[in-house]
């Protein structure tokens, strides 16, 4: 079970929508992160969601992408 107490939501902030979808699949937590006791997903499933996405989600992707090449 997650928690989502840590989860910054305003309800008047810009942009307050948020989406939780429950799944069995093993393959959807590959490579996923622990950070601060909190489950966060992978980057190279951040970035490649945020590609299909609207102009502001690819501007986004583009800043994972470039942490991403800036570790090897």
């Amino acid at each position: 079970m997650f928690r989502l107490t840590n989860m910054p939501l305003a309800i008047n902030s810009r942009f307050p929508n948020a989406t939780l979808i429950e799944t069995e699949d093993p393959a959807v937590y590959f490579d996923m992160r622990i950070r601060n006791q909190n489950f966060i997903a992978s980057p190279i499933q951040v970035y490649l969601e945020l590609m299909s996405g609207d102009k502001r989600e690819k501007e986004t992707a583009q800043q994972i992408r470039k942490s991403l090449l800036a570790k090897e």
